[in-house]
């Protein structure tokens, strides 16, 4: 499974790296957003509803590569002490794209839609229902970003209790 994710992360490299190119050469102006950059998640400032569910290490790589498309790798290490490594991808038109983006048949669709330069919302999917809503949110300074996650139940219930997310740049 690593091998494949590591293949397919150079595949998108090398197409981004096209992208960019491409973008320069038709003038498009090199935006700086604010979540782009190496995030590793702070526990002790985090909060979550299930602490038994809490990753034991998160790190978000988010690259703009160019074409308005962003590309997050997410590595660390989960409650149950597996690894993590997911990749995919975020374009803010509000469209459903899969998560992981390695996986042939994915489980979970992710749309996503921009609110102001510094937040993003973003809702994931299963089997055409939204299970949860997410915002991500890059403090003024630039040094902090907070992630919430609200869950979704079956009969579309939103959950009394929000996923606090807070990872600082490095």
């Amino acid at each position: 499974m690593i091998v494949k994710s590591v293949h397919l992360f150079a595949a998108v490299v090398f197409v981004s790296a096209c992208l960019q190119c491409v973008a320069s050469l038709a003038g498009e102006p090199a935006a700086t957003d604010p979540q782009v950059g190496t995030w590793e998640l702070q526990p002790a400032k985090s909060h979550f509803c299930k602490p038994e569910a809490a990753p034991h290490k998160s790190v978000r790589e988010i690259f703009d590569v160019g074409g308005h498309i962003y590309l997050n790798h997410w590595t660390g290490i989960d409650a149950k002490g597996k690894p993590i490594d997911y990749l995919y991808i975020a374009r803010y038109d509000n469209r459903k794209y899969a998560f992981p983006a390695a996986s042939w048949v994915p489980l979970v669709y992710m749309s996503w839609k921009r609110i102001s330069v510094s937040k993003v919302s973003f809702l994931d999917w299963k089997d055409g229902k939204v299970i949860a809503e997410n915002t991500r949110t890059v403090s003024p300074d630039g040094r902090t970003m907070v992630q919430a996650t609200t869950a979704i139940d079956a009969n579309g219930q939103k959950s009394s209790c929000t996923d606090r997310q807070v990872f600082e740049k490095q």
